[in-house]
Formats: structure tokens, C-alpha cells, sequence
């Protein structure tokens, strides 16, 4: 097998190239892996629905639930009306709200030209000139909102830098279920919430999770994962409790064979 440093040569070199792996089809790949019909989970940062709908059809079945956090009301209002439209979506849970450390009300900044970068703090954008608009949101901490989920088998986080306050605010969750999870983690974005990489790793570490990049790495210390944040276009990670065999074989099987070769 390939060393760590060789699998991210060769993915700097396919992005450079215009052929970057599909990181969302790895992150599909991953979940569809262990989630069953009758699964609870959590999708943080809806968006348009790009994982909220596999999602759903990886778990639809008898006592399934889906709770969708989406705080922009334009991105909430798309994902209202497909829900609406489908009675088979009955089970997915739309939350126009913001999953934070702390319940309250806050900013929240929408980047016109680039609605994925909308957030409750302005990270650094990919491209110049991007107009913003403010709104006030609600902000919830997770074990609030859900405080009593009879199961839980999966949270993604994708929220531009917010996904560590909202791990702080899911605390219970984690405890009493040991989901699996997926979060975008960068610098440019966390440095925005003022959160030191090396911290997120020892939140892990404590909390007994195993982390992995999204193509399958294990990162079991605190340098590699640095290492691997450092990486141009690898942002998603995932973390898996250390006593679920399953789940850590499904996260080290990402490997995608041509970032090998």
C-alpha cells in the first residue's frame, strides 16, 4: 500500500490534472456502507439535499428518522417543499436552525455567489468579491434539540467551520449513542471560530473515537491528522467509535484504488 504521503501526491496531482476523486461519492460510499432501514441520523449543514436524500433512502423503512438542520431560509425552503412532496419522506425532520455550543440567537452570514460558505461566522472565501447578506438565526445545541432519540446511528457535519461547536453541543448524543460521523474540517474555515486543529484531535481522543480522512487513512495521531488538514481539497474526515470493528473496517475500505497506483 501506498504511504500516506504518496496517496496525497497523487491526489494533488489528479486535481491538478482536472480529474479530482469524487470526494462526495466516498462520503456516500462510506454511510450507505453501515447504514440499515429503521436507522436514526442527523444530517448538519442540509444544504440542498445532496446527502440528506441518499440518506433517507438508506434508512427508509419501519421507525427510520432523519432530522435535517438547515439554518439559510432559501436552502430550508427548497428542502421543505421536496419533503412535502414525497410521502415517503414523512420520516425526514426539517429544523430551520443552526447547530452550535450554545442555544441562543446569532449572525448568520449568507455568501450570495456561494451559498455553500454561508455560515455563523465569514470564513475566508474561495473567490473574490463575494457579496454577503446578514440574518439572525436560532442557534441549538444538538442533545437540546434531540434530547431523547431512542437511537443514533450517524450525524454529518458539514457547516463551514462550525462543525466543532456543534460537536460540543451533541456531547449527550455521542455518549449515549456512539453514532458515526463525517465533518469538513480546514483551517481557513475553523480558524474563523477561533479553533485550534490539535484541539478537535483530543476531543476525538477523549471521547474514544478513531479518526480517518475521507480516503480511508486512519489517523491515530495528532501529527498525520494535521498533516492530512493540510491537504488542498481533502476538508471531509470521519470519525468512528474505536470499539465498533465494523465501522472502523468500513472507514480504512475507502480506499479508492486509483489514488494507490
Amino acid at each position: 500500500m501506498a504511504s500516506l504521503a504518496e496517496q496525497y501526491r497523487a491526489l494533488r496531482d489528479r486535481r491538478q490534472a482536472g480529474d479530482p476523486p469524487d470526494f462526495e461519492a466516498l462520503l456516500r460510499r462510506f454511510y450507505t456502507g453501515f447504514l440499515k432501514p429503521g436507522d436514526t441520523a442527523i444530517d448538519v449543514g442540509a444544504f440542498k439535499g445532496k446527502h440528506t436524500f441518499p440518506i433517507a433512502a438508506a434508512i427508509a423503512g419501519p421507525g427510520a428518522a432523519l432530522h435535517a438542520i438547515e439554518p439559510n431560509p432559501d436552502m430550508a425552503a427548497g428542502l421543505r417543499a421536496r419533503i412535502a412532496a414525497d410521502p415517503a419522506l414523512s420520516f425526514v425532520m426539517l429544523h430551520e436552525c443552526a447547530a452550535a455550543a450554545e442555544n441562543g440567537i446569532a449572525e448568520f452570514i449568507i455568501a450570495v455567489e456561494t451559498p455553500g460558505y454561508s455560515g455563523l461566522r465569514q470564513r475566508d472565501y474561495d473567490q473574490p468579491d463575494v457579496t454577503t447578506r446578514r440574518i439572525g438565526v436560532h442557534t441549538v445545541r444538538l442533545d437540546w434539540l434531540l434530547p431523547h432519540l431512542p437511537g443514533l446511528a450517524y450525524i454529518k457535519l458539514d457547516i463551514e467551520g462550525g462543525e466543532f461547536d456543534a460537536l460540543r453541543g451533541a456531547q449527550g448524543l455521542l455518549d449515549r449513542h456512539r453514532p458515526a460521523i463525517s465533518f469538513e474540517f480546514g483551517r481557513r474555515a475553523y480558524g474563523a471560530y477561533g479553533v485550534d486543529p490539535a484541539a478537535v484531535f483530543d476531543w476525538f481522543e477523549a471521547r474514544r473515537y478513531a479518526l480517518f480522512d475521507i480516503i480511508g487513512n486512519p489517523l491515530r495521531v495528532k501529527d498525520r491528522f494535521l498533516r492530512a488538514d493540510r491537504l488542498p481539497g481533502v476538508f471531509d474526515f470521519l470519525a468512528v467509535p474505536a470499539e465498533n470493528r465494523n465501522l472502523l473496517r468500513l472507514a480504512q475500505a475507502q480506499q479508492d484504488p486509483p489514488l494507490t497506483t
